[in-house]
């Protein structure tokens, strides 16, 4: 029987340091797994931000009703709005929207029931324009109807797509 107990106490003992050893691994390897997801979900944010698209050389124009450059505030009747967007072959391809919104002199929106999302709050927007992108420089020009008396002084326009800001400028209405 003390042979027996010795063998059993031996391989128990084997089991114990074995079982140590595999939750001591279990251990490192779950460590190892969420450091990878943390790890993983920061460089999806990062191709994220890079895949963003990017509005630059925002204007706009005052147009009278013949489309020529407005001289005075009471003959507009027309906003003309162009910017480009920048190359981002990151970004995916297709067809989108682009979420123009201008902003009078108080802050108030020149809008005609447009809206889009922008950190999960609806925004009330000037005009939407459909744009293919693919990948390369695009320029984009769009019109907003002027039917509303336009104050003079300075206002703000922040171009929207796929939800994220991606350009902002100011222009002045002086006359």
């Amino acid at each position: 029987y003390l042979m027996q107990i010795d063998s059993l106490q031996r391989i128990n003992n084997e089991l114990m340091a074995e079982n140590t050893e595999v939750k001591e691994k279990y251990t490192a390897a779950t460590t190892q797994i969420t450091n990878l997801n943390t790890e993983k979900e920061q460089l999806k944010e990062t191709v994220s931000i890079a895949a963003q698209l990017n509005a630059t050389g925002i204007t706009v124009s005052p147009l009278n009703k013949k489309g020529k450059v407005a001289k005075r505030v009471k003959d507009c009747t027309q906003l003309a709005v162009s910017f480009t967007i920048a190359r981002n072959p990151t970004a995916k391809a297709g067809g989108r929207n682009a979420y123009i919104r201008i902003l009078k002199p108080d802050n108030s929106p020149l809008t005609k029931g447009e809206t889009c999302t922008y950190e999960n709050k609806k925004l009330e927007v000037s005009f939407k324009k459909f744009i293919e992108y693919g990948g390369e420089e695009l320029n984009v020009q769009g019109y907003y109807d002027v039917d509303e008396y336009l104050p003079t002084g300075n206002y703000r326009i922040f171009v929207f797509v796929d939800d994220r800001m991606i350009g902002q400028s100011t222009f002045a209405i002086n006359k």
